[in-house]
């Protein structure tokens, strides 16, 4: 029999090492069974909630479906998947033939009330993730209506909050500020930040439309404003607005006066409706070579090309790559 482990850990606030005890136990395993290892599939910091955003399982599918291995060994059902769509999961996989086996919840997908307790696991999984939701939400409106902080963090240097706000409403472009703050090597809110694709310390044109959207900076500080919502298949976030009778609003020191404020929110309004959404083939795939963020696509008409995320909306001192390279003529 050839056998793969699956193993996944959902957040990086838990033990990364709870990927090496999965994969011992299934070893452990695998070798009294006297079966052939063949592979492993490993997500590291995503939730079990969606499977789109988790490569390790997508690949451990299409891997099974292509008959590539017998028996997938997971620590427990929750490792699988935390949703509703774990049934029909274990059942894909049961249809091309591959065993699924849990090594701590006793789960074998070959037994008779296997349907059963992968139901029952999907349900309660989906149930404790909202649970945990709720009870965050919970604490967080409680801190907020205390005036206390509620996790978001402003810019702390008022002096370069001042600046970016009067020469953006001097009609300085977005992308000319974050290359000048980066060639002066001014730390970005995000600097201490754990980032995984783009370079930390660095200003981004997308960090400066919310620093200058911010009304914490005109002493008014709202929370509840809006609600991420994760795509069930993508498991890809999206932010909803939520109605203003669910605000909460708390006063704090003001750093921006309401002439640049406004003269900053006038810019905004004349640019709305600028770009896109557009999707392109490769979008979301392609990486730069020197910083490892995504490549984009810019220009317009036949003359789209790729070029660094970084590079385009922060300058050449926040990434070196100006290259760029036109999309193929069959995109």
């Amino acid at each position: 029999m050839r056998a793969r482990i699956y193993a996944r850990y959902s957040t990086d606030m838990q033990d990364y090492t709870s990927i090496a005890d999965q994969l011992r136990v299934g070893k452990e395993r695998i070798a009294r069974e006297q079966w052939e290892l063949t592979g492993q599939y490993i997500d590291e910091g995503v939730s079990g909630s969606a499977l789109g955003n988790r490569p390790g399982v997508l690949q451990a599918i299409r891997d099974g479906e292509a008959g590539c291995y017998d028996v997938l060994l997971i620590m427990e059902l929750g490792r699988l998947a935390r949703s509703e769509d774990l049934p029909k999961l274990i059942q894909r996989l049961r249809f091309r033939g591959i065993r699924v086996i849990g090594l701590q919840d006793g789960f074998d997908s070959l037994a008779r009330t296997a349907r059963m307790q992968a139901g029952m696991a999907g349900i309660m999984g989906a149930e404790f993730i909202e649970m945990i939701s709720r009870r965050v939400h919970s604490a967080l409106e409680m801190r907020a209506k205390e005036g206390r902080a509620t996790g978001g963090k402003a810019f702390d240097n008022p002096e370069i909050v001042r600046e970016i706000f009067a020469r953006f409403a001097a009609g300085e472009s977005m992308k000319a500020i974050a290359s000048d703050l980066n060639r002066r090597k001014v730390p970005s809110p995000g600097a201490s930040w754990k980032e995984r694709c783009r370079p930390r310390g660095q200003w981004q044109v997308s960090t400066l439309h919310a620093l200058l959207r911010n009304e914490r900076y005109i002493g008014r500080q709202i929370w509840n404003r809006s609600q991420w919502i994760k795509d069930p298949d993508t498991g890809i976030r999206q932010r909803r607005e939520r109605p203003q009778s669910e605000w909460i609003i708390q006063e704090c020191p003001r750093i921006i006066d309401d002439e640049t404020w406004s003269q900053v929110q006038a810019r905004f309004r004349v640019q709305r409706g600028r770009g896109g959404g557009r999707k392109f083939l490769l979008s979301g795939i392609l990486e730069c070579g020197v910083c490892g963020s995504r490549m984009i696509v810019y220009g317009g008409g036949g003359m789209r090309r790729y070029i660094c995320g970084t590079y385009h909306a922060a300058g050449e001192h926040a990434c070196s790559n100006r290259s760029s390279f036109p999309l193929p003529s069959a995109i």
